[in-house]
């Protein structure tokens, strides 16, 4: 005889929750993590705590044997592609047409602007193209007299060159400065001074970037 098969036993249902009993559980629960989030936390009680806010946030220190050794100290001046010179001398190099071998110098002395040209030259009326960039100033005023001198006058001529526009270039300066932005910088500024002294220097209080 087969036997009939066994039933399993049935498990009793549970009742759902509702829809309104769900979302407010869930808001309960976010409301905790929020609070457990937004709750700042200090490991400093008491009279270390009170100490700790009225100190106030760190300034930074610098140290300042290290920052003026790494200042480079300054040299003199070397003229680039794209100054403005001004050279004052005596008039007769600075006329149209070349003098004859032998003249003497006038005393009265004019001045004459010159660009320094891509290629690091300068043009003169009666010596022609010489080469700039790359000299001092007083170099290029030896080469200037000597350009003149015996060739075209009988006396050496006193030359006098100055730097009446600088080439600049662009540079970003950012930080704890007091003027942070794009600076123009000439040749012989573009050092960690020549760009903190154009940003008017470092603030006193700040944090760095």
């Amino acid at each position: 005889m087969s036997r009939p098969l066994a039933t399993p036993p049935t498990r009793p249902t549970q009742a759902r929750p509702s829809a309104p009993h769900r979302r407010r559980a869930a808001l309960v629960v976010l409301a905790a993590l929020a609070a457990s989030c937004a709750a700042p936390r200090y490991p400093l009680e008491g009279a270390e705590l009170q100490a700790f806010m009225e100190a106030g946030p760190v300034t930074p220190e610098f140290d300042q044997e290290q920052l003026l050794d790494a200042i480079a100290p300054p040299t003199e001046y070397r003229v680039v592609s794209g100054d403005l010179l001004l050279v004052r001398g005596p008039s007769t190099l600075f006329e149209t047409g070349t003098p004859a071998p032998g003249t003497v110098s006038r005393i009265e002395s004019v001045d004459h602007y010159a660009r320094v040209t891509k290629d690091g030259q300068i043009s003169m009326p009666v010596v022609g193209t010489l080469d700039a960039a790359g000299k001092t100033l007083l170099e290029l005023e030896t080469s200037i007299a000597d350009a003149a001198h015996p060739k075209y006058l009988r006396q050496r001529p006193a030359i006098v060159v100055q730097v009446e526009e600088p080439f600049t270039v662009p540079v970003t300066v950012y930080g704890a400065i007091s003027d942070p932005g794009i600076h123009r910088l000439a040749s012989d500024e573009l050092t960690l001074s020549g760009a903190l002294s154009a940003a008017g220097g470092i603030v006193k209080t700040g944090n760095l970037v």
